[in-house]
């Protein structure tokens, strides 16, 4: 993919009033107290989590995975509810 490619992609209006939509459905979904709960659950397991010193580099790319997605789902929460 070219970076003419990435820049057309995110000045398309379809995919940006697509990526509005969804952000207002991850807060919708994670604004109610069992998507509360499950989001809590998943932060008590990954972001609060560390990788010994000592542990393969192959964990610790898994686990900076893992942290990511849980990053993108409050980004995607932020958004939906600041519209």
């Amino acid at each position: 993919m070219s970076w003419e490619t990435l820049i057309k992609h995110n000045h398309n209006s379809k995919d940006n009033k697509d990526t509005a939509e969804i952000d207002k459905i991850f807060a919708s979904v994670f604004e109610q107290p069992d998507g509360k709960k499950v989001l809590d659950y998943l932060d008590s397991i990954i972001t609060d989590s560390t990788v010994a010193p000592t542990g393969d580099s192959n964990y610790l790319w898994h686990f900076e995975g893992q942290r990511y997605l849980i990053r993108q789902i409050k980004n995607r929460i932020k958004r939906g509810k600041n519209g």
